[in-house]
């Protein structure tokens, strides 16, 4: 199902998200990491190089809080 979810690049910069907090972060076992923000669609791609984009994720939030309810 993971691999289902489609994210698109935004352009924004850190200003923009100052303040977010992140609802998961999941590492995608490729040297990337992905923040996924609470109450948001947008997450933030880290790169093992070190750099980042911010991601637009319609549905993640929702579908790991389904995985992970108690």
């Amino acid at each position: 199902m993971l691999r289902a979810f489609k994210y698109y690049t935004i352009n924004a910069d850190d200003e923009f998200f100052e303040g977010e907090t992140n609802a998961y972060v999941m590492d995608l076992h490729n040297g990337d990491i992905l923040e996924i923000h609470f109450a948001s669609v947008i997450g933030r791609l880290w790169h093992a190089d070190g750099s980042s984009e911010y991601v637009y994720i319609q549905g993640m939030e929702e579908y790991l809080d389904s995985v992970f309810a108690e």
